[in-house]
């Protein structure tokens, strides 16, 4: 293998120097053989970096698609955090688990989501992705992705059949959380799906009194304006 060594190949796949990949998987350096403190193996940092025709060349040599980081984020996680949509779509074509999920149950429907990768979503989404599935603190993909007011990726997880009623353990559902920041072109969106204007949370509080407990009185005004009730916001 000469002074090649599994470090090195670390360092070129990062660095997208698919030349020297090449030249040092040649002399049978195991593309798996290499972590570093965090977990993360040369398909994972080319993933993350859009590095695709590495992802190819470390998958062609046997890289390791289901293995996860110290977090339990997979490669396919990564790719669709990052918004490498090609990446993406290569590393299913080969295999990955679509429902493979991090250490806080999250999988790469959530974080593509939550990130706002609309196109990301819909490709995890043609290949099964759970859209109903969610972290250990009851949040699915629909609802991260109104806490940040995604709203086109709102839009194609109701497309989908993500539930505009589901909500996280503190009984928040999508229009509590786009009420509670602000977004209130998602907020709209929700609404016009059929939203529960005066759904409550746990703590029976409403979209409109959320929107007002968090300053956003421009969203007070549009959630009044489409019939939310003053009297059941305030109990």
């Amino acid at each position: 293998m000469g002074n090649a060594s599994g470090a090195d190949l670390y360092n070129a796949a990062a660095n997208g120097k698919l030349n020297k990949v090449y030249s040092i998987l040649k002399k049978g350096v195991d593309p798996n053989s290499y972590s570093n403190k965090d977990g993360w193996i040369p398909l994972h940092i080319a993933s993350q970096n859009g590095h695709k025709d590495i992802v190819s060349l470390l998958l062609s040599k046997g890289a390791n698609i289901h293995q996860a980081i110290n977090d339990g984020a997979t490669s396919l996680y990564i790719a669709a955090q990052q918004g490498h949509k090609e990446i993406v779509s290569l590393l299913l074509f080969n295999g990955a688990n679509v429902h493979q999920a991090n250490n806080n149950a999250e999988t790469p429907l959530f974080i593509a989501a939550q990130n706002g990768h609309t196109d990301i979503v819909s490709i995890l989404l043609f290949n099964e992705a759970d859209i109903h599935q969610t972290d250990k603190d009851g949040w699915t993909p629909l609802l991260i992705a109104a806490s940040h007011g995604h709203k086109d990726t709102v839009s194609s997880l109701l497309s989908n059949g993500a539930s505009i009623y589901q909500a996280i353990n503190n009984g928040c559902a999508p229009l509590h959380l786009a009420a509670e920041n602000g977004h209130n072109s998602t907020v709209s969106l929700l609404l016009s799906k059929g939203a529960n204007i005066d759904q409550t949370n746990n703590d029976g509080a409403t979209p409109v009194y959320i929107a007002a407990q968090n300053g956003h009185n421009d969203t007070v005004q549009l959630l009044f304006s489409n019939g939310a009730n003053i009297n059941k916001a305030m109990n």
